[in-house]
């Protein structure tokens, strides 16, 4: 007599899937335990070309499971403003050493553009 074995359950696996029409898509962070799948339909150009679950032409990029990124040059800049926030303010104040303007910007904003400049004195901004 035969007897079937059942393999164990699977843990879930948790995965954000992006698509990409026309723009960039840049993973700015990911945790370990996150699949992430970003789905880039812009293919001018491309070599060589994946296709999606439909058929459709498009770049395909996996980040497992087991990758953690935060390889984005202004990382630093959000992980010091995301601690100094510590779930408060989700802006953060930053003043020019010179002429000591200040302005507010979020961790997203920082994220995209990076330290804020003065738009008077042409410097970088210090987080206060």
């Amino acid at each position: 007599m035969t007897q079937s074995v059942e393999s164990p359950p699977r843990a879930a696996t948790v995965r954000v899937i992006l698509c990409v029409r026309g723009g960039v898509a840049e993973a700015l962070y990911k945790p370990k335990g996150l699949e992430l799948l970003i789905f880039d339909y812009d293919v001018d150009g491309a070599d060589p070309v994946d296709r999606d679950p439909d058929g459709h032409p498009c770049c395909i990029q996996t980040l497992s499971t087991h990758e953690k990124v935060t390889a984005n040059k202004h990382w630093p800049i959000v992980r010091t403003a995301a601690k100094k926030l510590n779930g408060h303010n989700t802006q953060q104040r930053w003043r020019c050493p010179q002429c000591q303007r200040t302005v507010h910007a979020n961790p997203e904003s920082l994220a995209e553009a990076g330290t804020p400049y003065c738009p008077q004195c042409d410097r970088d901004m210090e987080m206060i």
